[in-house]
């Protein structure tokens, strides 16, 4: 007679200081340049702001070993004028010797209907296999990031297309050009803003001021973006922000070099669309003028005026990774009104 999948295995809430050994064993198995270590849990799962994270091992009776874990931190959110307990899903790891489709399922369901009873908000950003396995059974809301670049000097790009030799000899009528379209296409910066110092007060007040909406948004307040952008020291993430005629926050940039000349926007927070634009004209000019080859840019889809705007800045899509929001029933119609606010930052890398 077959054994039954729950005589074979079950699914636990770990320890995270008690089951480090099983946490890391299983990540180990993760091959992705991304993939999570000691010092992700530490700082991700441990030492998070918001509080400490949860994850569930999937465990392999018969041989008494962990052989799956999946993971949530914590992310504290705004809906509806409240803050909500949130989490971000991810580091989700199994055995290549039980990933078959009902140790994978159990893990799931049974994760997933706990984490539902102790969190108000659950998102993540999974593989399509995974994300059929996320959503079986539940209710979930999607969304999206779209990754998006803007190519500001020639010199980067041309030796992709044609030999080196030819490329030296254009690249200087080539970046004219550039130069020109980009003098076009970028509108005249509206008046009322200025570049602004970006220090711990600044975030804060300009984090109050979007509180005290409707938003739907992760908590973006000095200690969360401290927490979160300042863990690699190697990274130098910088903030570049504007604030009106009379001194009040209106928006920053969270950027950070990807190499020696190319910039990645990590996090943007603007209190209104105008406000945007007029930010990242002024920002991308001074990117410009900084001799910055590329400036890359991760914008959610429920954005399409945002998305628009970049993409007649000359920003071109690359890739999109699907977003999956799951929620109770109440606070689902109020994210299906003010659908949740995401990018870089908000994921779980």
């Amino acid at each position: 007679m077959a054994e039954k999948l729950s005589d074979i295995y079950s699914v636990r809430e770990a320890d995270l200081e008690a089951d480090r050994h099983h946490i890391l064993r299983m990540w180990a198995m993760i091959s992705s340049s991304a993939a999570p270590d000691s010092q992700k849990l530490d700082r991700f799962y441990i030492q998070n702001p918001a509080g400490p994270g949860v994850m569930y091992i999937l465990w392999h009776e018969p041989s008494d070993s962990a052989v799956g874990v999946t993971c949530a931190g914590r992310r504290d959110i705004l809906v509806g004028g409240s803050i909500v307990r949130g989490a971000v899903c991810g580091d989700l790891i199994i055995d290549p010797a039980h990933r078959s489709l009902g140790p994978s399922l159990l893990l799931h369901r049974i994760a997933l209907k706990r984490l539902l009873e102790q969190f108000d908000v659950l998102y993540g950003f999974p593989n399509e296999r995974a994300a059929k396995a996320m959503t079986i059974g539940v209710t979930a809301l999607e969304s999206a990031l779209i990754k998006m670049v803007l190519p500001l000097r020639a010199s980067r790009y041309l030796p992709r297309y044609m030999p080196k030799a030819l490329a030296s000899i254009l690249s200087v009528p080539a970046q004219l050009i550039m130069n020109l379209v980009l003098w076009v296409r970028i509108p005249r910066a509206r008046r009322g803003y200025r570049e602004e110092a970006v220090d711990d007060a600044f975030l804060d007040r300009l984090w109050d001021t979007v509180a005290s909406g409707e938003s739907s948004i992760g908590v973006r307040d000095a200690t969360f973006l401290r927490w979160r952008l300042n863990h690699d020291p190697a990274a130098r993430t910088s903030f570049f922000g504007i604030a009106d005629e009379g001194g009040a926050p209106a928006g920053y940039i969270a950027y950070a070099p990807k190499d020696h000349s190319t910039v990645k926007i990590l996090d943007v927070l603007a209190l209104d669309e105008s406000v945007f634009e007029t930010m990242t004209v002024l920002f991308i000019r001074s990117m410009s003028k900084r001799r910055i080859e590329s400036i890359s840019i991760r914008q959610c889809i429920d954005l399409p005026t945002r998305c628009e705007f970049l993409k007649s800045l000359g920003f071109v899509k690359l890739t999109t990774s699907k977003a999956f929001i799951l929620g109770n029933e109440r606070i689902r119609k109020k994210l299906e009104q003010n659908r949740l606010y995401l990018n870089a930052i908000d994921s779980d890398v």
